[in-house]
């Protein structure tokens, strides 16, 4: 199923989690899960939508499911929990479920099924579970049949069950410790997954930039070695065992005495007693001591139960409607809408989060985010046991770390709560007038946030107050004109010859129709206000906004006023300020040699001065996203079969080609400028519209991983001297357009 993770704009690792609406790091699922639920997370989300440009693509991260990690079957729109037998209308009740006490008991008393306990198999109430792949089965034979099958192998040498977070600890293959720095990709005194160096690594651990590059990174499992270990490029590897850098003899590393010696066992029991001193402690923070006995049922039920599978198989199929068993009722929750019509008179007041903050450790009696109880102190914030006095760990750098960001959040989700009620309310008058602003002759455009006076032409700001000003000016200079307009005297009345009674008249101007703005002048104001101008189809582009623009003038105007484009300017303007331009070059004058040869994954490939190891058609600009070919230089869509026309026969491609600038500035990179303030990455195929944009790209671990791929397709490649097509120094001095690149690629695709 779509990860519920990615629904909810959460970006998922192998174990942490990132939160991209709140700009929240979660260590576990649980905690995401809570955090999905979150009231202010929805309201977030709600308002960020999808990118208006790609919102009907809903590009989202595959995973394994959660709903599976928990025993829950999906369908495509119910939920079954098959370790309680509950059934759930939405993913939501589902969550709610999850995360819930009664349901983790359950969880864990049922386990692996001890057979297949390699295979991450479980057998709840009479049927087998495959875990990775979100499938039951009634027997053991049908099992046997599917742990052999490659789908199932594929999806459990993933590895998504082999390692897991308990606390602070990441664990693998449920037996051995992986260190802190070690899963942080911490080095000494270098990260690797940044390529960054650092002095203390406990902050650079909290920046956005290392936890994307975290999440985003990926670890390799070798069963038969019990070893796990992190790819950096194509020559390097860091084995998370001993925390160190090793080559590509692998094998040779996971046999040495010393990376046998660095292992650590997980003590199981450690943190079972661990969980009961937890228990304890805020047990007796609140005062209200209690313990449950909660019996479980026997979970031990006959195969055959005929019932229970076909519950199963209902809800497999996509099935809305689940029949209830005589002997064993299925609970269906209710809507959650309705329950929370019914009870929204009883909900109290909602408080801001400092508030809720002050009243939890009111309640725990926690001074300092430390409380105590049975002799022992805990501190709130970190998590920690305290060993040593209470006033030396709250002065300790790490809980002044952890202090600071816990009250940079709560100050952030009550200025976010309070913004957004405020920002809601006012698209909602706006919405509800827009009628009445209409039949005053004012536009509102409510995705891109203006207010346009057709009267005078002029743009208002985009709020009720103003808009409302605006024509109440208008009304008062039609008062003012209709009152200093002379009463002209009635037919028939009597004059004693002493009034003033000459017809005074002006000529009467007739307005005719407003003249359409030549495309110069479009033409111009495209250009002052940095509107590039695609000849293709004779429409514009925003680069800061990513927008394709009309041709017409009053939509332009529209756009440079609105508020999503000043906001992208004042962002590109501060960014341009920070960092040094780069340096440029021809592409012409930068290329000395470069030939063709072919790749069975890449297909024709460019070998540029012996260094660069490019894709022909991301040379010429063509790239496939998303099932589209499109152009990066002309932004226009293109099918396979008028590919090779585009390139050959479009005179403004061309152009673009033969102008465009290398970046010489960035050593090692195939950075080209085809455009002003556009940016052409050649390992990656992608664009940039901004050079802030382009270093940041640069440092991102997926052009890394493409940048060490080319330099090792490079590295084997050269020696075999394959030339197809070579084009010496002597041929590109005499060239003054790239017309010979053009022709040898053309015959190449002929051939």
């Amino acid at each position: 199923m779509a990860s519920i993770f990615s629904k909810n704009g959460i970006l998922s690792g192998r174990v942490d989690q990132y939160c991209l609406i709140c700009a929240e790091h979660f260590a576990s699922g649980e905690d995401t899960l809570a955090h999905i639920i979150d009231s202010q997370h929805k309201q977030k989300l709600e308002a960020c939508g999808y990118f208006e440009k790609y919102s009907e693509d809903f590009i989202r991260k595959s995973m394994a499911s959660i709903f599976s990690k928990n025993g829950i079957l999906s369908g495509r729109v119910d939920q079954y929990c098959l370790i309680c037998a509950e059934h759930f209308a939405s993913g939501e009740d589902t969550l709610a479920h999850i995360i819930d006490s009664q349901h983790k008991q359950k969880l864990e008393a049922c386990g692996y099924f001890e057979k297949y306990s390699e295979d991450f198999i479980r057998k709840a109430n009479g049927v087998y579970f495959c875990e990775p792949c979100g499938l039951t089965f009634p027997t053991v034979k049908k099992v046997e049949l599917h742990i052999n099958e490659p789908t199932h192998i594929y999806e459990k040498n993933k590895g998504t069950s082999w390692l897991s977070r308990v606390e602070n600890d990441i664990i693998a293959f449920n037996k051995f410790l992986i260190s802190d720095d070690a899963w942080n990709g911490c080095v000494e005194d270098t990260c690797i997954l940044c390529n960054d160096e650092f002095e203390d690594s406990a902050p650079h651990k909290c920046t956005r930039n290392h936890i994307f590059n975290l999440i985003k990174s990926d670890v390799v499992f070798d069963r038969d070695e019990a070893a796990v270990y992190r790819v950096i490029d194509a020559k390097s590897n860091q084995c998370l065992t001993c925390n160190t850098i090793i080559g590509n003899d692998l094998k040779d590393h996971f046999n040495l005495t010393e990376h046998k010696g660095a292992y650590k066992m997980y003590d199981h029991s450690n943190r079972k007693a661990n969980d009961v001193q937890k228990e304890n402690i805020n047990n007796s923070q609140n005062g209200k001591a209690k313990t449950e006995k909660t019996e479980l049922k026997d979970n031990k039920v006959v195969n055959g139960n005929d019932a229970n599978v076909k519950k199963v198989e209902e809800v497999k199929n996509g099935n809305k409607e689940i029949k209830q068993d005589a002997k064993k009722p299925v609970k269906t929750k209710p809507n959650k809408d309705e329950k929370s019509k019914e009870n929204a008179k009883d909900l109290p007041k909602k408080q801001s989060a400092a508030d809720l903050d002050k009243l939890y450790c009111k309640n725990l009696g926690a001074k300092n985010y430390i409380t105590s109880g049975d002799g022992e102190k805990w501190c709130l914030l970190c998590e920690w046991l305290l060993v040593d006095s209470p006033e030396n760990h709250v002065r300790s750098s790490h809980h002044q770390s952890l202090l600071a960001l816990h009250k940079k959040s709560i100050a952030e989700k009550d200025s976010d709560n309070n913004n957004n009620v405020s920002s809601k309310d006012e698209k909602n008058n706006l919405f509800e007038n827009v009628d009445k602003y209409q039949m005053n002759n004012v536009t509102i455009d409510l995705i891109n946030e203006t207010a346009f006076c057709k009267k005078c032409s002029k743009n208002i700001d985009f709020n009720t107050s103003a808009i409302e000003k605006h024509i109440d000016g208008h009304k008062n200079a039609n008062n003012k004109k209709s009152q200093n307009t002379p009463t002209p005297l009635l037919w028939g009345m009597k004059t004693n010859g002493t009034e003033k009674t000459t017809l005074y008249t002006k000529p009467v101007l007739l307005k005719g129709p407003r003249a359409k703005p030549s495309e110069s002048q479009v033409q111009d104001y495209a250009k002052q206000h940095g509107l590039s101008h695609n000849r293709a189809d004779k429409s514009f582009y925003c680069n800061p906004c990513s927008r394709r623009l009309p041709s017409n003038l009053n939509d332009l105007q529209n756009h440079v006023a609105s508020k999503r484009h000043t906001e992208n300017m004042a962002k590109k303007s501060s960014k341009a300020e920070d960092s040094a331009p780069p340096v440029k070059v021809r592409l012409t004058d930068f290329i000395e040699s470069c030939w063709f040869t072919e790749n069975e994954e890449e297909g024709f490939v460019m070998i540029i001065n012996d260094k660069y190891w490019i894709n022909a058609f991301g040379f010429f600009m063509i790239a496939k996203i998303n099932q589209k070919i499109m152009c990066h230089g002309c932004h226009i869509d293109l099918t396979p079969e008028n590919v090779m026309e585009h390139i050959g026969l479009s005179d403004y491609h061309r152009e673009l080609l033969e102008n465009c600038l290398f970046i010489t500035s960035v050593e090692g990179e195939f950075i080209r400028e085809i455009k002003p303030e556009v940016y052409h990455c050649g390992y990656c195929n992608i664009t940039e519209n901004d050079w802030d944009d382009v270093l940041d790209h640069l440092s991102t671990y997926e052009h890394k991983k493409e940048k060490a791929s080319a330099e090792e397709y490079l590295r084997k490649q050269l020696p075999k001297q394959s030339q197809r097509f070579r084009i010496t120094p002597e041929m590109i001095s005499s060239l003054r357009r790239m017309d010979d690149i053009f022709n040898r690629f053309m015959v190449i695709n002929r051939n």
